[in-house]
């Protein structure tokens, strides 16, 4: 009898293990983009449903390649937190100098990287929720892909 209960308690922890794999598996596909394999819409409003509040700065970006959200065609949006918040301004000169630096060393223009970028702070005072800053975020980027074009 005791060995019985052993097979079959065996057995019952490798389902269980083959249904976790099959889970983990069915999430990476609802909440990863199959073409980049960064996360996507899904994965950006699932995170923005877990998040009530913190500070941190949000980034949504026109640009070929990016890892965090992407939430469109070529749009992604970036979640700075921690350190990587504190050092934002820094980050962005440094990604806007690189930008000009494979622009300069291109000798087709079909080979340039441009970027339109909006940066919104989620703002407890004015932001109801988390997509209020990704409104103001994606304002922000058509404005500053409006000013480089002129």
């Amino acid at each position: 009898m005791i060995l019985v209960l052993l097979i079959r308690s065996i057995r019952a922890e490798r389902k269980a293990i083959e249904e976790e794999r099959l889970i983990h598996a069915l999430n990476k596909q609802v909440f990863e983009d199959a073409l980049t394999h960064v996360r996507n819409k899904g994965g950006f409003d699932n995170y923005t449903r877990e998040r009530n509040s913190s500070t941190f700065a949000l980034s949504k970006t026109a640009i070929n390649c990016v890892r965090e959200y992407r939430i469109g065609g070529d749009e992604f949006i970036m979640i700075l937190m921690g350190e990587d918040y504190q050092n934002r301004e820094e980050l962005i000169r440094r990604f806007e100098e690189a930008q000009k630096e494979i622009c300069s060393s291109t000798k087709n223009r079909w080979e340039q990287v441009h970027v339109a970028l909006g940066i919104a702070e989620y703002d407890p005072e004015t932001d109801r929720s988390l997509n209020d800053t990704v409104r103001r975020s994606d304002q922000l980027m058509y404005e500053n892909k409006r000013n480089r074009k002129t």
